[in-house]
């Protein structure tokens, strides 16, 4: 498991204390867990595709060297 810093107002950490106490949690971790799965699973799932999705079209359709940058022969009037 993974673990995470999380910064909290003083109010906000007795108020999760007591809520974990109340609860029988067990740990305040416990409850933010919890609390962040049910956010999660409540928002709505993106359907946009990704940028990557968005151009997968293009790809591959120019020729031409890798990378212009890693052959100094295209270096060679670079700035003039």
């Amino acid at each position: 498991m993974k673990a995470i810093t999380l910064k909290l107002p003083d109010t906000l950490d007795h108020r999760l204390t007591h809520f974990a106490r109340q609860q029988k949690a067990g740990s305040k971790s416990a409850v933010v867990r919890e609390a962040i799965e049910r956010y999660l699973n409540a928002a709505p799932q993106s359907t946009e595709p990704s940028g990557a999705v968005m151009a997968a079209k293009w790809l591959g359709l120019l020729s031409g060297p890798a990378d212009l940058s890693a052959n100094p022969k295209h270096l060679d009037d670079f700035g003039r």
